[in-house]
């Protein structure tokens, strides 16, 4: 979607617009991204998560966040992995990993710049999980 101005060595944008079941994703739950490791990428790469709403613009928020990226200063579990909380509502734990939505439909594109496509082929991708609130 939209226009190609990168080719792959540059910068890669997959989009997800269903959770791990298939079910589209939506604004009336809440989600967990879950990534076993970041996005592997070259120097001066950089990775970042974006949310639009179903009319792809950029869903507004109180806390005026858009995406999750490299230099979010987001809270890595012990063993080194990521979860996103993905929701409309604040988490009661706190918000340095969420990354708000609207009540409506939704999508996320993952954008990865100087990916490292070696490392890319034995990445494990994440997966996005509908999670109780």
């Amino acid at each position: 979607a939209g226009l190609g101005a990168n080719t792959t060595d540059i910068a890669i944008y997959p989009k997800l617009d269903t959770d791990h079941a298939g079910e589209k994703l939506t604004g009336k739950k809440q989600y967990v991204l879950h990534l076993d490791s970041v996005p592997p990428v070259l120097e001066n790469g950089f990775w970042s998560f974006t949310v639009y709403g179903d009319d792809d613009f950029l869903i507004g928020n109180a806390l005026g966040r858009y995406c999750i990226n490299d230099r979010s200063s987001c809270k890595y579990n012990e063993d080194g992995s990521l979860d996103i909380i993905i929701s409309r509502e604040a988490p009661a734990d706190g918000t340095d990993n969420w990354l708000p939505i609207g009540e409506d439909g939704f999508h996320l594109f993952l954008r990865i710049y100087y990916p490292d496509m070696d490392a890319l082929a034995a990445w494990s991708a994440p997966v996005i999980s509908p999670s109780a609130k």
